[in-house]
């Protein structure tokens, strides 16, 4: 302390934070996410996409709702996650690692976890969000939502 902090209302503050409890939703895009491609506009009819990167290992539900409702960020159809991974492929990671989409069939929400492996082939998977597997940042895969 340097005198000109009142040591009782710096302890408050700091105990404070302690107590609060952290939950998934009080993270940011900022913890789990880093944003690519700002400087562009990808659009596919008249919605505008955002790419991110992990950087953070984290769970379908962590990642998703890093970003906000889940309900708000996923796509049209699985038909428009078709349609944008053959408009904006260059968007999609590649080297066989993923790339992760939201879209609903019904009430439900769905991850299609697409990879671009070498030679340009694709591959989709599908998973419900709520699938508990943790994803590694390391692999650096990206995250394409319409933009809010």
């Amino acid at each position: 302390m340097d005198g000109a902090r009142d040591a009782e209302k710096v302890a408050d503050v700091l105990q404070a934070i302690v107590d609060e409890p952290v939950t998934v939703a009080k993270k940011t895009a900022a913890v789990y996410l880093r944003r690519l491609f700002a400087e562009e506009t990808i659009k596919l009819g008249d919605t505008v996409f955002a790419v991110y990167e992990m950087v953070v290992d984290g769970t379908f539900a962590q990642i998703f709702e890093s970003l906000g409702d889940p309900n708000r960020l996923c796509f049209a159809s699985r038909e428009q996650v078709d349609e944008f991974c053959r408009v904006h492929r260059d968007k999609l990671r590649k080297g066989g690692y993923a790339t992760f989409f939201l879209f609903k069939k019904g009430e439900e929400i769905f991850v299609a976890d697409v990879f671009v492996y070498d030679g340009g082939r694709l591959f989709v998977s599908v998973f419900p969000l709520e699938y508990d597997f943790v994803w590694h940042a390391y692999c650096q895969h990206r995250i394409i939502v319409p933009q809010l």
